[in-house]
């Protein structure tokens, strides 16, 4: 894990008016993206809300995703980000695939709501659930929008939900992995 991760101070799990949500789904085929943001809109609004749209270097949604926060003066875009720590910290609350990012989103104590986007990311999405530290949505193929939303106004709505899964996040990755790794090969050698 980059160290950024591990060094970033852990998110506050509180709520209030200036509510961020990162909504990171890095995909090359899927439109996901601009789904989920249709699917977001109501609720992020509602709570007035700013919305941190990540959009990396594979996404063949660029332009659309460009046109689509340009209209919506309550989505802030990012492309290619240089410090995803910072970014994830600025926020309290993610959307996000489960894949890596789920990983740094633990180490940063960030709740979340996971959507699976490919085969593999299926386990972890169960496996974060089952352990109180993620609320899982299935394969984003199957989504729907309601049931995002009414996920994400769960933790909205409930600091106690928030910080237990912050916290079940933090217990899960502690961003020591790599040394503990290294640490047991050195003692087996």
């Amino acid at each position: 894990m980059p160290p950024a991760f591990v060094s970033c101070a852990a998110v506050l799990v509180r709520c209030n008016n200036t509510l961020s949500m990162l909504l990171a789904l890095e995909t090359k085929k899927a439109l996901a993206n601009l789904y989920v943001l249709g699917a977001l809109e109501p609720m992020v609004r509602w709570y007035g809300m700013r919305l941190a749209l990540v959009v990396g270097p594979h996404n063949q949604q660029v332009a659309s995703l460009r046109r689509q926060a340009a209209s919506k003066p309550w989505v802030d875009l990012y492309e290619n980000v240089a410090n995803m720590a910072d970014l994830m910290s600025s926020c309290q609350l993610a959307v996000s695939a489960s894949g890596s990012t789920l990983w740094e989103l633990f180490a940063l104590g960030v709740p979340r709501v996971v959507l699976s986007l490919a085969q593999n990311q299926v386990p972890l999405a169960q496996a974060a659930a089952e352990h109180g530290a993620a609320i899982n949505m299935g394969d984003a193929a199957d989504l729907d929008p309601e049931d995002l939303t009414k996920a994400c106004e769960r933790l909205i709505e409930d600091q106690t939900a928030r910080q237990a899964q912050a916290d079940a996040g933090r217990a899960l990755v502690d961003g020591q992995g790599a040394l503990r790794v290294a640490q047991a090969l050195k003692e087996a050698l």
